[in-house]
């Protein structure tokens, strides 16, 4: 017998919840960044996280290093999914709109498929490659546009370059 799984529950509720702070994530950072400098907040936030997550795992018993062969590979995860992507992130955040900036962030999964592609990792089908080309065009219309109606200066243009390359580097 099948049980009767209500319309919306716990797990739909936190699904909701992260979708709703990633939606305001770089809003909240641009907001940020007219109080405090963007090396600064992506320092403070870098340490933030690190002291919660060691103490969590400390509080649940299951703090351990990995082993060290691991560790220069952790070490370049880092580097390029943390500390270049959000440095870049937040630098071209400064320089840009947030829409642009989320926009363009947007372009993650095509960005995950090239590098996958390229590595030999993954075969597209034709279907997918279509639905990359539209995406990419999408962006690359508004980002277009928007500097042709000189509505993104030349430090626009480099806030939306920054903001493009952190998406690639997370990527890697």
């Amino acid at each position: 017998m099948r049980s009767r799984r209500s319309w919306f529950d716990i797990a739909d509720a936190a699904m909701l919840a992260v979708v709703v702070i990633w939606a305001a994530n770089t809003v909240f950072v641009k907001a940020v960044l007219d109080e405090v400098s963007p090396m600064a907040y992506v320092v403070a936030r870098f340490a933030i996280v690190v002291l919660l997550l060691f103490a969590w795992l400390a509080w649940r018993h299951q703090l351990q290093l990995p082993a060290r062969t691991d560790w220069p590979l952790i070490g370049l995860s880092g580097l390029s999914g943390y500390a270049i992507y959000q440095a870049l992130f937040t630098v071209g955040l400064c320089h840009t709109s947030a829409f642009s900036v989320s926009l363009l962030l947007s372009l993650g999964p095509v960005l995950t498929m090239l590098f996958a592609v390229a590595l030999g990792m993954e075969r597209v089908r034709a279907r997918q490659w279509l639905g990359a080309l539209i995406a990419t065009a999408g962006v690359v219309l508004f980002v277009g546009e928007s500097i042709s109606r000189g509505l993104a200066r030349l430090d626009c243009e480099r806030g939306s370059a920054q903001s493009a390359g952190s998406g690639g580097i997370r990527r890697l």
